[in-house]
């Protein structure tokens, strides 16, 4: 497993060909009794694509300590019962899209949503929020990424062709890539809990409720409960009263003119604030701020 530096518990495989071998039945109702038991459990998938509303799993991973599996997305179905448990907690790097794909085939996460990159970000504003980097960051681990172990997603090399070719070529290494995933993502949560739970803010709201004494009081009380209120806002859309937004128009529209006023009157000179070409100039060129990072300049070259 080129660049791997982890040790961890062995991965554990289900699928529905696994069931009809001697033993696999027992093996598997233990498993699921096991993850029963678990009041919190880490969640990866390894899909078809990344558009939210039309891939599926083809894979997906578990892990909570000591424990990791990947299991064929043809087993889902038999963990229903657990995922419309609205007391389950599910931890997982980008939340919102594991559940929509898992929502894609009719796998609705009932219990709480718990995002590691948000947990991230809360702590380590301007630094990347992907799980590769934490688990780098926050626990010392790496490992390749999906497209270094088994290839370069393009237009015409889709995720679910590259997995198809993996199933061939060497499935050994994405059964255990995808359980690195969940097991990586379980860990950076238990870090990021203890972190969050040690940062003291300075909330007006930490004698009143909803008694926010710690970044981990922000996160569990305000955070969670958003991240599913995004969910379903991409999920089922959101109404709009379009008589009051045209009504409101002329305000806003007069209050940007303001704004852009005030930035021309602030920086010298009339510039469009939507310009990303004219803002590098004056932060960077005139303003000599030092840049957090660069881009890799795209399809411009422009950095």
């Amino acid at each position: 497993m080129t660049g791997w530096n982890i040790e961890m518990p062995g991965t554990d495989y289900f699928a529905l060909e696994t069931l009809q071998q001697a033993g696999g039945p027992e093996r598997f109702q233990a498993f699921m009794n096991e993850m029963a038991a678990q009041p919190i459990s880490a969640i990866d998938t390894e899909t078809t694509g990344l558009v939210l509303w039309k891939d599926i799993p083809l894979y997906w991973s578990v892990a909570w300590e000591g424990r990791r599996a990947t299991l064929h997305a043809n087993v889902l179905q038999h963990f229903q019962p657990l995922f419309r448990d609205p007391t389950k907690k599910w931890v997982m790097a980008n939340a919102k899209y594991d559940t929509h794909i898992l929502a894609n085939v009719g796998c609705n996460l009932a219990g709480k949503l718990i995002d590691t990159c948000v947990m991230h970000a809360l702590l380590y504003e301007d630094k990347p929020h992907g799980l590769k980097y934490m688990a780098k960051h926050l626990i010392g681990w790496t490992y390749g990424d999906f497209q270094d172990q088994f290839g370069k997603i393009t237009k015409l090399n889709s995720p679910e062709n590259i997995i198809r070719r993996a199933e061939q070529e060497n499935f050994n290494l994405l059964i255990e890539y995808a359980a690195n995933d969940a097991y990586a993502t379980w860990q950076v949560y238990e870090e990021l809990r203890k972190q969050l739970q040690g940062a003291i803010t300075h909330s007006l709201f930490r004698t009143i409720p909803p008694y926010i004494e710690t970044l981990w009081d922000l996160y569990s009380k305000i955070e969670v409960p958003y991240t599913r209120a995004l969910w379903q806002m991409e999920r089922h859309g959101v109404k709009v009263d379009r008589a009051h937004l045209e009504r409101a128009e002329p305000e806003a529209l007069g209050e940007i003119q303001r704004l852009e006023k005030d930035i021309a009157k602030h920086v010298g000179f009339v510039m469009n604030p939507r310009s990303t070409k004219q803002l590098k100039e004056y932060f960077f060129d005139r303003a000599k701020l030092k840049p957090l990072r660069w881009t890799k300049g795209g399809k411009t070259g422009v950095r």
